[in-house]
């Protein structure tokens, strides 16, 4: 083997060629130096081109997931301030001297004050993206904080939820023991209570009062978080919008 190189150094040295064999050796290694840099920009590109899929299919889940709670969140802002007006309504009705000359329309205002608040929003795709650290496909940090932050807003707002049902709860003595709920509407279907029932028990009750003003407070509270997280969702599908509309 030494001898064979031995040759071919000779024969170059005689020939006078031993620039153009280092030219020919060099041009040889650029293009394999070129092969291995571009191999590797198409499997950059290919890697990337699977994110960018990747991530179009997330963001329009999410985007789905979004526009569905926004419109239970709707649903539920209104239902809110529907509590809110009714529960002024009641509260400008009781008193010591209350005189109710609408019993159907009193019975229909205090019935709806023991529905609960319902919120119960599809968060799947959020969970799963945050979870599995996909959150990093995102490009847009504005988008990626205002995904991961959002939990936080929600947890608020559960929270009012679950004070809001406790208090319901906790006040339903208040309700049953002076009135029957057979009076109300949404059991019309029983028939009406066979138990003499006199709304001003109710009415001229000061803890049905202090009931309905937590009532009233807590719809308020409730209504203002559950604003906040509509304007965020309301960002942050608009920005998905963007990043959708960037990818395809």
């Amino acid at each position: 083997m030494i001898n064979f190189f031995r040759k071919i150094r000779k024969k170059l040295s005689d020939d006078g060629k031993p620039l153009k064999y280092l030219r020919y050796a060099f041009g040889e290694i650029l293009l394999v130096v070129v092969g291995i840099l571009i191999a590797l920009n198409i499997n950059n590109w290919n890697e990337n081109r699977k994110a960018e899929k990747l991530e179009l299919k997330i963001l329009k889940e999410l985007k789905g997931e979004f526009t569905k709670n926004q419109v239970e969140l709707d649903s539920a802002i209104a239902a809110h301030q529907l509590i809110k007006d009714i529960s002024k309504e009641l509260s400008e009705i009781i008193g010591q001297e209350s005189v109710i000359t609408d019993i159907e329309k009193f019975n229909k205002l205090a019935s709806i004050t023991i529905f609960p608040p319902k919120y119960d929003p599809s968060d799947g795709v959020l969970n799963a993206v945050i979870s599995s650290g996909d959150l990093s496909l995102f490009e847009n940090d504005e988008l990626k904080y205002s995904l991961s932050s959002l939990s936080g807003l929600i947890k608020r707002y559960e929270h009012w939820v679950e004070v809001d049902y406790n208090n319901i709860i906790a006040s339903g003595p208040i309700i049953i023991e002076r009135y029957s709920l057979r009076n109300f509407p949404f059991v019309a279907t029983l028939g009406q209570s066979k138990f003499e029932g006199n709304p001003h028990q109710l009415s001229r009750s000061l803890e049905f009062e202090s009931y309905v003003v937590l009532r009233w407070n807590n719809a308020g509270t409730l209504k203002s978080f559950a604003v906040d997280i509509y304007e965020e969702q309301d960002k942050i599908i608009q920005l998905i919008d963007a990043e959708i509309q960037r990818l395809e």
